[in-house]
């Protein structure tokens, strides 16, 4: 069995970037399997959203 490395930030900065364009993300994993990330992003017509001001 391969132990996980890193801090766990990587998948909580993606999913924060994918909500701030409006994007669903999907999470597939099975024991023993692995795991199967998917995302949707919406398709934008007419001009590009503002982003939010900084907190």
């Amino acid at each position: 069995m391969r132990s996980a490395k890193g801090i766990g930030l990587g998948l909580s900065l993606v999913k924060k970037l994918l909500e701030f364009h409006g994007a669903e993300l999907a999470l597939e994993s099975e024991v023993g399997k692995g795991s199967r990330f998917s995302f949707r992003l919406p398709l934008w017509q007419g001009d590009p959203p503002i982003p939010p001001a900084p907190r």
